[in-house]
């Protein structure tokens, strides 16, 4: 009985959660990742698609090592011609000294700073061909030793001015048919500091920042207590806002959907705001007429 239940339930968690969990296949051999020479690493094997949902966590990798390596000995992590959407979640815990990344034409849309925090040991990290719009402010904070960044091919419209300042070992940069920027550099720290000025002339959507600017706008009108006229200009910014280059970029739609809870709790506070003030009011129409009959029924009592 037990057996069939956990079957059950086993079945039923595929069902409803199908692409929530990743198993990696991996082929482990060598591989000649530039700066690092040749290291041994996980190439990815499975069918092509594999992280179609931002929440979806590596819960299992399979594949033969070379004989006598371990997970331990593997320091690089490649994938091509895959489905990754997002950045797979949790590869630190199977792969702890993982230096290089390599996610190509894989139409990857979106990398975030909390995807590349646990990789502190990260040297290597090429995203060619792939769909990222966004380079969002401190995406490197926690990856001081990458000396080699590739996003070339990509669809790129706003890079933050100040991402890449941090990095003073990156020697490789490599953003050749970038919108904004067409650039490649090979192994010279001062050239990349030449492609980080003109990014910061020339990647910079203003589209971007002014919808950043116009939520922190929003969020300070939040914290004042005049909720109508916040939930005008929230209603009024919707608009612009879904119909934005920038709707599907994750950070930007959760303050969206934080502040459209916010403006939930401010129509509810305001209903309640409402009802308390009926049922003080009703509470003061029962005294005065309570205190009118008391007066009549003094007076009807002294003419007798």
């Amino acid at each position: 009985m037990d057996k069939k239940f956990t079957l059950i339930m086993c079945l039923t968690v595929a069902l409803v959660h199908p692409s929530m969990s990743i198993i990696i296949e991996c082929k482990y051999d060598t591989w000649n990742y530039n700066i690092l020479g040749t290291i041994y690493d996980c190439s990815v094997e499975n069918y092509p698609r594999i992280v179609t949902h931002e929440s979806a966590l590596i819960t299992r990798i399979n594949g033969e090592h070379k004989s006598p390596r371990s997970s331990d000995d593997v320091f690089g992590f490649q994938a091509v011609n895959k489905v990754i959407r997002y950045f797979p979640r949790d590869l630190e815990k199977f792969f702890k000294n993982i230096q290089a990344i390599y996610i190509g034409s894989s139409q990857l849309e979106q990398i975030h700073q909390s995807d590349l925090k646990p990789l502190i040991n990260l040297t290597y990290f090429y995203l060619w061909s792939n769909n990222i719009q966004v380079i969002e402010d401190g995406l490197f904070d926690f990856n001081p030793h990458l000396q080699l960044i590739g996003l070339d091919e990509n669809h790129i419209i706003h890079i933050h001015p100040n991402v890449f300042d941090h990095l003073h070992n990156l020697r490789f940069f490599w953003l050749k048919n970038a919108p904004c920027v067409q650039q490649n550099v090979h192994d010279s720290k001062k050239e990349v500091q030449k492609v980080i000025k003109m990014i910061k002339n020339q990647c910079i959507s203003s589209e971007f920042l002014a919808l950043d600017e116009q939520f922190k706008s929003l969020e300070n009108a939040s914290k004042i207590f005049d909720s109508e006229s916040f939930n005008e200009k929230l209603e009024v910014f919707e608009q612009s806002f879904l119909n934005s280059k920038f709707v599907s970029f994750r950070p930007l739609n959760y303050k969206f959907e934080g502040l459209k809870v916010q403006r939930v709790e401010n129509l509810v506070s305001r209903h309640v705001d409402v009802e308390n003030r009926s049922q003080k009011l009703s509470l003061k129409n029962i005294f005065v007429i309570l205190g009118i009959s008391i007066i009549f029924f003094i007076f009807v009592s002294w003419d007798f």
